[in-house]
């Protein structure tokens, strides 16, 4: 009898919803809210764009583009980026780059996963960094996000 009480009260955790994961992004400890995202799957051009609008005026985002077969639907390991996966991560904020990232000239995060999946036609948009860290121009910088959502269409799409 003790071991039905225990099976009914687990089966019933299952049945709970759990509460959607919150947007966010957070880069050297500071949470940022994310205003807009824009987000493209261009097939013919085989890359994958995803940009997280952190103020009204443009002038603070992340941006990561890549190559869409090497990112789409795969979580890959930030410390093992090649020309063949072609991410390019940035961050801009007010007029410069706090950092910039491009796997074609051989720079990878210190740590840190990245998954990215954007639907072409539903603009239905996942994006997960979990524990980035990155050196750029001799200094050490975080950087974690999550986005699930509908994105906007990007220009020129």
């Amino acid at each position: 009898m003790a071991v039905g009480l225990v099976l009914s009260a687990c089966s019933k955790d299952k049945d709970t919803p759990q509460p959607p994961k919150e947007n966010f992004v957070m880069i050297d400890g500071q949470r940022l809210e994310i205003k807009s995202v824009r987000a493209l799957h261009n097939k013919s051009r085989g890359r994958i764009m995803v940009n997280l609008q952190l103020s009204r005026q443009n002038r603070s985002w992340v941006w990561v583009d890549g190559i869409a077969a090497e990112l789409h639907g795969k979580t890959i390991d930030l410390t093992k980026l090649n020309a063949k996966i072609g991410l390019y991560f940035y961050y801009f904020n007010g007029d410069h780059n706090i950092f910039l990232l491009n796997s074609a000239q051989g720079q990878v995060f210190d740590s840190g996963t990245l998954y990215t999946s954007v639907d072409p036609n539903t603009r239905d948009t996942e994006i997960n960094l979990t524990n980035g860290k990155l050196t750029y121009e001799g200094k050490e910088h975080t950087v974690s996000l999550y986005y699930k959502g509908k994105a906007d269409k990007m220009v020129g799409d």
